[in-house]
């Protein structure tokens, strides 16, 4: 990533934009130090309900409590109880 200072930014923001996209990130500097990125703007990938709805669904782990007691004393406490 390239670094400009801010005083730069303000001076060249429409080059700066333009250059972002195409691709180019920023890290913006004051007085050397490093303040904020400068990258282009991703979308965000969305998935389908039915894919949530599939990954949700699936079947438990019959081993599990048999995983647990081989494991020697583990034991599991609700963190939703309130005592």
């Amino acid at each position: 990533m390239q670094h400009v200072g801010v005083r730069e930014v303000k001076d060249r923001v429409s080059e700066i934009l333009r250059q972002v996209e195409q691709g180019q990130s920023f890290v913006v500097t004051v007085h050397g130090r490093e303040v904020a990125d400068i990258t282009p703007h991703q979308a965000p990938n969305w998935t389908t309900w039915d894919t949530v709805s599939a990954a949700l669904n699936l079947p438990a782990d019959l081993d599990l409590l048999a995983d647990l007691d081989s494991a020697g004393g583990v034991e599991l406490a609700n963190p939703w109880d309130q005592e």
